[in-house]
């Protein structure tokens, strides 16, 4: 993400380290209208570096993001400035997974998936077993997976990055 060459900076004349400070002071409630200056902008307001970041700032914000199923595809929402707004629509079809939310990242957690979507929002983690009809929690920054159809069925996920 650090290419320092005038072309590539977030904000002209200013290094991207000091940029990403900047940026990450900007309420959550800034970023729609904040993706539409450039594609550089964009992924980097979807960044773990810019969550990193506002977790050294203390400038993490909490969300609520809504999941509904329509017509057997996921649809995010989350609310912000009392409006919900999309947030993406989940890539895999199915009713045999479950999502945890951990740090900046959305998990899919059960059901085999063929192939890997390109947007950040969505991390596929191995499980030593493969799993359908799971329920999964967060304690203490730990994603932990219970239930499923498999004879072992408990295990305890990290983030790995």
């Amino acid at each position: 993400m650090v290419d320092v060459s005038p072309q590539s900076q977030l904000i002209p004349n200013l290094p991207d380290v000091i940029a990403l400070q900047c940026l990450a002071r900007i309420p959550h409630s800034h970023h729609p209208k904040l993706f539409l200056i450039s594609k550089s902008w964009r992924s980097t307001l979807n960044s773990s570096a810019l969550y990193n970041t506002q977790s050294l700032l203390r400038t993490t914000e909490t969300f609520l993001y809504l999941n509904l199923c329509i017509n057997f595809t996921f649809h995010w929402y989350t609310l912000i400035s009392h409006k919900l707004f999309p947030v993406c629509s989940m890539p895999v079809k199915s009713i045999r997974s479950d999502f945890a939310v951990l740090g900046s990242k959305i998990y899919v957690i059960g059901r085999s998936i063929s192939e890997i979507p390109s947007n950040n929002m969505w991390v596929f983690l191995l499980m030593r077993i493969g799993r359908e009809f799971v329920t999964t929690g967060v304690v203490n920054g730990k994603i932990y997976v219970m239930g499923g159809c498999v004879r072992l069925w408990g295990q305890g996920l990290c983030d790995r990055g």
